[in-house]
């Protein structure tokens, strides 16, 4: 039997779900003693579209009557209780595998999702056999919960060193900020802006730290991006530049408002825009452009006042205005 238990297994994890099925029927015909055919049977059952959750709680009755290893059955009545939404039954059928490792780490899971026994889930996700980067990712959440950042941060920062959950960068950067320590989380953020399913969020949130960072040129390099990323801006990109560009200007991070003032004119020329950039050339120190933004302003606009405009600057504080 323990040979076709590991061929049970072999095929399970090579995606052969159909030929495990069938050979799991065969052993269960022939009055399997082992959980193993009546697992994977309900395994692959669950991977279909639509299961057939009557057979496979039949399967498992079966299972439990035949065999002595039960941890591994009541798991999955777990599992199909949480199908169901049945949480209660789902949180009685794990208790009742306890010491299954998959049986432990579901019942921790659902706890701390339905926010029921944190202490609890603590000690089940502590007592694991084998640590996973799932069974990490929870304690690193209770963590956060219980304001532990640093044991936090310890569980998953050498995971995040090794391999990409993004689940698991998430959460490290929450608990980097949660901690005060914003820049180390800058690294791990700017890599869910690139390998993240749906990384349009991540790019905000990148964006958003670098600019409470007050790491002027960098954040507004990463708005920029975040703003091309938008599909459907709501306003056109060069109204979307020069807001930001003004939201920057009265943070005083002057760099910044001017990469979005000259994204803002590339897109479309305005007074507006135009005449923000020439403020903020000069309280950057480029003074020479700002001869040749004053004569772009001409050239665009010869309505313009530009000698009252440029005597009004040589008076006044830009940053006062």
């Amino acid at each position: 039997m323990k040979k076709n238990e590991t061929l049970l297994t072999e095929l399970f994890e090579l995606d052969e779900l159909t030929a495990c099925q069938e050979l799991a029927e065969k052993l269960m015909a022939a009055g399997a003693k082992s959980s193993a055919p009546y697992y994977y049977w309900v395994k692959v059952e669950l991977e279909k579209e639509s299961p057939n959750y009557l057979n496979s709680k039949r399967c498992l009755q079966l299972g439990q009557k035949r065999s002595a290893e039960k941890g591994p059955l009541y798991f999955l009545f777990g599992q199909l209780m949480e199908e169901e939404g049945r949480y209660d039954l789902a949180l009685h059928y794990y208790e009742q595998g306890q010491g299954d490792e998959q049986a432990d780490l579901a019942q921790a899971k659902l706890l701390f999702l339905l926010e029921e026994d944190l202490p609890k889930a603590k000690i089940l996700l502590e007592n694991l056999a084998i640590p996973t980067a799932e069974s990490c990712y929870f304690l690193a959440a209770i963590a956060l919960e219980e304001g532990e950042y640093l044991q936090g941060i310890s569980l998953l920062s050498p995971i995040c060193n090794t391999e990409f959950e993004e689940d698991c960068f998430e959460l490290l950067c929450r608990l980097y900020i949660a901690f005060g320590e914003g820049e180390k989380a800058l690294p791990y953020l700017k890599t869910l802006t690139e390998k993240a399913a749906d990384p349009i969020g991540y790019m905000s949130e990148y964006a958003q730290l670098l600019q409470d960072l007050k790491q002027d040129l960098a954040a507004a390099q990463a708005w920029c991006s975040y703003h091309n990323s938008l599909q459907l801006p709501q306003m056109s990109q060069d109204r979307i530049f020069l807001e930001k560009a003004q939201d920057f200007y009265a943070l005083g991070l002057h760099e910044g408002a001017l990469f979005f003032c000259e994204q803002a004119n590339r897109h479309q020329l305005s007074v507006e825009g135009l005449r923000m950039q020439t403020k903020l050339y000069k309280v950057t120190g480029a003074l020479d452009k700002v001869e040749d933004c004053l004569q772009e302003m001409a050239q665009f606009y010869p309505g313009m006042d530009i000698a009252a405009f440029s005597s009004s600057m040589e008076k006044n504080n830009p940053e006062d205005e």
